[in-house]
């Protein structure tokens, strides 16, 4: 295997291990990656490819990912992260370096169980950044 499909998926396999993290959702290597709004919030339109050709990926992001559609539905939320990778080097990409054309590999991994309580939620869950949208645990079973 070459390095740019062991790197990502290590990094996952890894997430998935912990007792605190699992994947929520994972997505192919994508492109066509499209920044909106101004450098410290917006969203990104991402491609899918390979086994995910055909769909979107759409991010949203202040300073942060905070929520991920995929096709139109919310596939992840905040509290829990929303990890976006470089499919090549398994780098991770933060928001100020999404740009145009880069391959990723996004997944989401569940949060530490104290930011899902009432008062974790009005800190950090997805409407306290303006989105109208309950918390989607992660692991939820998403169509």
């Amino acid at each position: 295997m070459t390095r740019s499909t062991d790197v990502p998926h290590a990094v996952i396999n890894q997430a998935a291990g912990r007792r605190s993290a699992t994947t929520r959702a994972r997505w192919s290597t994508c492109c066509a990656v499209r920044r909106g709004f101004h450098a410290r919030a917006g969203h990104a339109r991402i491609e899918g490819t390979r086994k995910d050709a055909g769909r979107t990926l759409e991010p949203g992001f202040q300073n942060e990912y905070l929520l991920a559609t995929r096709d139109g539905v919310t596939v992840a939320t905040t509290p829990d992260p929303i990890c976006v990778l470089d499919s090549e080097t398994g780098d991770p990409v933060t928001t100020e370096g999404l740009r145009y054309g880069l391959r990723v590999s996004v997944f989401a991994a569940r949060c530490d169980p104290r930011w899902t309580t009432p008062a974790g939620l009005a800190l950090a869950g997805p409407r306290c950044f303006g989105d109208e949208v309950d918390y989607l645990p992660c692991g939820s079973s998403v169509s």
